[in-house]
């Protein structure tokens, strides 16, 4: 029971990438980049929700994943806007995929769906901790 909460966390991390990844890719592409990335985003969350400053409460977790959402739209939305200026025949993902800046598209993904992923797995988490200790306690 004492790992139940980490363990609830990562498979919500792992499904959630898992579809990401089955809309991002095709074919072999998928597996190729689901299971490093599920490795890599499983140890991140433990190490993100272990963290003094993680979120304490489901809600917590739901306004990280809200806020890593909008964060993603105004990335994108300066990437498209700056790569659309440089190259305006390209598609708007195209234009955002070719932007060499600070906000590159690099950072988008980062910060959503990748942000947004931790933070459903981490509310997932502490919902989880916060049930047992309820039913426990």
């Amino acid at each position: 029971m004492k790992y139940l909460p980490d363990a609830i966390g990562v498979l919500v991390v792992g499904v959630l990438s898992f579809l990401v990844c089955q809309y991002a890719f095709e074919g072999a592409d998928r597996w190729k980049t689901w299971v490093p990335g599920v490795i890599f985003l499983g140890a991140a969350g433990m190490y993100a929700w272990r963290s003094e400053r993680a979120p304490r409460t489901a809600a917590d977790g739901l306004y990280a994943a809200a806020g890593s959402i909008v964060v993603g739209a105004i990335f994108l939305a300066i990437d498209v806007g700056i790569g659309k200026f440089f190259h305006r025949d390209l598609s708007y993902l195209q234009a955002a995929m070719t932007v060499r800046s600070p906000f590159g598209f690099a950072l988008t993904v980062i910060a959503c769906p990748i942000g947004t992923i931790l933070s459903l797995g981490g509310a997932a988490r502490v919902w989880v901790r916060h049930a047992l200790v309820g039913n426990l306690g």
